[in-house]
């Protein structure tokens, strides 16, 4: 359960690097009840944050926590209770068709 004395997400220390490309040394604290937009030039490392928030990928050191929680220890949990919007998203066809016969 999530109180307004949790923070939404902390991240501590995060690091993940790839050939060519590192994400080094990351801290971000987002309070309850407030959106996170990531915005910057590509290569800054947008994706590959969300995709360590989410774990996607798996983080080379540092802490995630999401709701107050472990975000690797318990992502079955955390991903019923985070949404996410990524670039490019297409409705299924099925909802479509369930819009436009609503009209």
């Amino acid at each position: 359960m999530t109180t307004f004395e949790t923070n939404a997400l902390e991240i501590n220390d995060l690091n993940k690097n790839y050939p060519g490309f590192s994400l080094n040394h990351l801290n971000l604290t987002l309070p309850s009840g407030c959106i996170l937009g990531l915005i910057g030039e590509n290569g800054a490392g947008k994706t590959t944050t969300i995709k360590l928030i989410l774990d996607i990928i798996k983080k080379d050191s540092g802490s995630i926590r999401i709701l107050g929680r472990d975000c690797t220890s318990e992502t079955t949990i955390l991903k019923d209770e985070v949404g996410v919007v990524l670039a490019g998203y297409k409705m299924h066809t099925t909802y479509k068709k369930c819009k436009k016969q609503r009209k």
